[in-house]
């Protein structure tokens, strides 16, 4: 909602993000310690969870509440590994990435993630711009309409690129289109998307007759 410009200051609303993003910050320094106190850790392994990939993109939105120097280590260290190896990721995760790893500050590794996730994309006039390893699948990040809108919004913060935006949003329509967008929480992405990046669809220069 602050990203589309709908901020409530409200003293409860700010408690409740404070509150979240101090559990966060907490609940993942204890994650990193249980991991670190196993014999085998080392720092420079691959422990690159879902659960760590979700935390960096969530707290990305809030890059001007500093982390508490007694969980910087454990921040630092799941931002780390996100850079490190975002490529034993899927799609999703990766966009997620780029985007966390963009709002603090590593703009080259997220650049380069953006350009790999290109590289894979195709495109016609019927469909637009889409992945054919966007695929349906059991687990939460496998779902198309969520993923073709975090890829929509990598596209727009990291590399401003209105034009394969536009493509992107004809793919996300053209599944409204034909079938739907599944779950509440994909239509909520899915207008984010749309709504948030590139032209503004809604706009109608149409006269009535």
């Amino acid at each position: 909602l602050q990203k589309m410009g709908i901020d409530d200051n409200s003293p409860l609303i700010k408690k409740i993000i404070s509150n979240a993003i101090r559990y966060s910050d907490r609940t993942m320094n204890e994650s990193y310690l249980l991991l670190k106190s196993q014999k085998d850790f080392k720092k420079d392994n691959d422990y690159n969870n879902y659960e760590a990939l979700q935390y960096i993109y969530a707290r990305s939105y809030y890059t001007e509440r500093k982390v508490d120097k007694q969980y910087a280590e454990a921040f630092d260290f799941w931002l780390s590994q996100a850079d490190k190896y975002w490529q034993t990721k899927g799609l999703m995760s990766q966009a997620m990435i780029a985007l966390a790893l963009h709002r603090f500050g590593e703009k080259s590794t997220s650049k380069e993630i953006v350009s790999s996730i290109n590289e894979r994309s195709f495109s016609s006039e019927e469909l637009g711009m889409y992945w054919k390893e966007n695929e349906s699948g059991w687990m939460w990040y496998n779902s198309p309409i969520e993923t073709q809108s975090l890829l929509i919004e990598a596209y727009n913060d990291v590399l401003n690129d209105s034009k394969s935006i536009e493509l992107m949003k004809v793919w996300l329509l053209k599944q409204k289109q034909v079938q739907d967008w599944k779950t509440t929480k994909a239509t909520a992405e899915a207008c984010y998307a749309l709504l948030r990046q590139g032209g503004d669809w809604l706009e109608s220069n149409e006269q009535v007759a």
